[in-house]
């Protein structure tokens, strides 16, 4: 659904409540900190046996078995929103602009959703920024296709190193010499099956709707590749000097690095349908305040300091419109690209909401605003209804177990 301005201001100066602020009693809120970390392990570790079980019951079939993952990998963004709904009900308002004369066009009352096969980046303020892009692939129906690069060392957490494994999630040492040939292999695959010429297509299955659920990658990349702090900042100019950058001033971002997303973009040119640049803003914060130090994942999950209104400003890019022949052209590019997310931040900080660059230089282009949260009318029972699957189907293999065990 479609807000106007004053509809959104109204919603954008509605007052959110979560767990931790129904009560001053600090018993019953360490009790509810303990109850939200249980019900997080416990959610996790049902999605992870469920892993498990489909690995055991479904080794033959390669597209029922990562059809299965993709669930899983659903469930796992829908425990997330089940518990910021909880914890940190944010509003989140989505303005997307796009070309009037391009495919993806959006009329007056559409809604944004990222097209199957997308690049999304990103600007990197605060460690949930991935869990706030997910949940953007969530209502784009995409929530199983999300692939997320991280630090190698995240493999091997207990549980959840297990179940992002299986999530394929991309495992990097930030070592290109290692990181090139994982990079390769993974990318390689997503772009293969999603053009129906990888492990998980047959002919069947190429000319079905399935297969398009299942080959559909969102990929989320932070071209800075850490978040904005100062002590980053500090080697973000160090990096500017060294590269004699010295006409590029940013003022709320980090330089970004073009090597790793240039990689991407070469190796799923085949199959993408689009690159969606996402500058993300968060309010309240000043502009001389980090919004990693004020919203740190410990303070939004567990002590009830959110903010309060979380903004998407989307910018989609056809990859035709991205100069891939020459590093120093793209790069040029991406700096380019950079410096209207710094301006978009800039007038964000200024007003309080993104304007559109485009609306002055391009008059056709289309800016749709709409406005949701996980408080969101209809996510409570699509989270209810994926969830107690889950748990229904791990308290039927168990019982399967046990009873087997006892026949024994």
């Amino acid at each position: 659904m479609l807000h106007s301005s004053g509809e959104m201001e109204q919603t954008q100066t509605q007052q959110y409540h979560d767990i931790y602020h129904k009560t001053n009693n600090a018993v019953i809120k360490a009790l509810q900190r303990v109850f939200i970390i249980c019900f997080f392990l416990l959610g996790s570790l049902s999605i992870v046996i469920f892993q498990a079980c489909l690995q055991l019951l479904l080794p033959w079939s390669k597209i029922r078995l990562q059809n299965g993952m993709n669930q899983s990998k659903k469930a796992f963004i829908i425990l997330l929103c089940l518990i910021l709904n909880m914890v940190a009900p944010s509003s989140l308002n989505v303005t997307f602009e796009t070309s009037r004369s391009s495919k993806s066009s959006s009329s007056a009352n559409s809604r944004f959703k990222f097209k199957n096969r997308a690049i999304i980046m990103a600007n990197h303020q605060i460690y949930a920024d991935w869990i706030y892009l997910w949940w953007l692939s969530f209502v784009s129906n995409l929530g199983g296709n999300v692939f997320i690069i991280l630090k190698k060392t995240l493999k091997y957490v207990p549980i959840l190193g297990f179940g992002m494994q299986n999530f394929k999630f991309i495992f990097l040492n930030r070592n290109w010499q290692r990181d090139e040939a994982t990079l390769t292999n993974s990318l390689v695959s997503m772009d293969l099956n999603a053009r129906c010429k990888g492990p998980l297509s047959n002919y069947k299955a190429c000319y079905s709707r399935t297969n398009a659920s299942i080959a559909a990658y969102n990929l989320i990349m932070f071209p800075e590749g850490t978040n904005i702090s100062p002590r980053t900042r500090e080697k973000s100019e160090a990096y500017r000097q060294r590269a004699r950058l010295h006409h590029v001033q940013l003022r709320h971002l980090l330089l970004p690095h073009a090597k790793g997303l240039k990689f991407a973009l070469e190796k799923l040119a085949p199959s993408l349908d689009a690159v969606y640049d996402v500058t993300i803003g968060y309010s309240p914060v000043l502009k001389t305040e980090y919004a990693g130090t004020k919203f740190t994942l410990k303070k939004i999950l567990l002590m009830g300091i959110y903010p309060e209104r979380i903004d998407f400003h989307v910018r989609e890019f056809k990859i035709s419109e991205i100069p891939l022949q020459d590093d120093e052209v793209f790069f040029n590019w991406l700096l380019d690209v950079w410096k209207d997310k710094d301006e978009l931040l800039e007038n964000y900080y200024n007003s309080g909401q993104f304007k559109s660059l485009d609306e002055s230089k391009n008059p056709s282009a289309v800016v749709v605003k709409q406005t949701d949260g996980f408080q969101h009318d209809a996510l409570a029972p699509r989270i209810f209804s994926y969830y107690g699957m889950l748990a229904f189907l791990v308290f039927l293999f168990a019982i399967k177990k046990l009873s087997g065990l006892t026949v024994i």
